[in-house]
């Protein structure tokens, strides 16, 4: 999870305040997040869109869960391609 954040921090990538596995992305717009989840996935990143009524409107977010299964070069894959996703908005 500290590796995630750092790499997050360096490329700008602002996530919410969590000390969990789990590290919300705040996109806001539900259609842009899920659309974000979709291309994770498609370069095999399982994120998944949280969207109301699950959340309040205009603050759709990725989950991104962090595990202990996960490499160090999975997780600089899988900020590379956020970072690269979110150039695209």
């Amino acid at each position: 999870m500290n590796l995630f954040k750092r790499l997050a921090k360096q490329l700008n990538i602002l996530l919410s305040d969590s000390q969990t596995a789990i590290q919300p992305l705040i996109i806001g717009d539900s259609i842009k997040a899920l659309k974000i989840a979709q291309q994770l996935q498609y370069f095999g990143f399982w994120v998944t869109a949280i969207r109301p009524p699950t959340v309040p409107v205009g603050t759709s977010r990725l989950r991104i869960t962090i595990t202990s299964a996960h490499e160090t070069q999975d997780i600089g894959d899988l900020i590379k391609a956020i970072s690269t996703i979110l150039s695209e908005y």
